[in-house]
């Protein structure tokens, strides 16, 4: 290969890396501040609050960020306790419009209300990503509800590996359990 096109070529690999990385980290992002702002009333432990305002959020909205917004509301919803209209809003969601941890939250919703139904095929149908590439604050609820559903399927090794891969992450009574 000539030297000229080696830079070419060198030149628009590192160009396709770049913007692969870009992609990825703009995935993981909330869609707007306003989602932000909502999620982050969960981590204060206010998930009926961030429900309300996801929910008006998506409201205003249209297509996949209506999708990402009704995904994180069913979520808090399913936080608060409100399982019918974790449901309801669930129903409502288009899946292959979202991406990143709205995803990732409308799957470990699915995956828990399904274990609620004795389902738990579905639960694991809901959770077939790996828990490596899950976002920090949902891999250690995957992994827990991933093995609840392997156990219920009668994968006792393969639950037993899921719940000591949670160990780790997990402090006090939880981690005792």
């Amino acid at each position: 290969m000539n030297k000229p096109a080696a830079r070419i070529s060198t030149l628009s690999l590192s160009l396709l890396l770049l913007a692969g990385c870009a992609t990825t980290s703009l995935t993981s992002a909330p869609e707007s501040p306003a989602q932000g702002q909502a999620l982050a009333l969960i981590e204060q432990g206010k998930p009926r609050d961030a429900a309300v305002q996801l929910e008006a959020l998506a409201n205003t909205l249209r297509g996949n960020a209506r999708s990402a917004a009704l995904a994180d509301a069913a979520f808090a919803w399913h936080e608060a306790g409100d399982d019918a209209r974790a449901r309801s809003l669930l129903g409502q969601v288009t899946p292959r419009g979202l991406s990143g941890a709205s995803l990732q939250r409308y799957h470990l919703t699915s995956a828990e209300l399904a274990l609620l139904d004795n389902q738990p095929s579905q639960a694991l149908a809901a959770l077939k990503e790996s828990s490596d590439t899950v976002v920090p604050q949902l891999r250690t609820r995957w992994q827990l509800a991933r093995a609840n559903a392997l156990q219920a399927n009668g994968d006792v090794i393969g639950a037993a590996t899921e719940r000591a891969r949670a160990h780790a992450a997990l402090s006090g009574s939880a981690r005792t359990e």
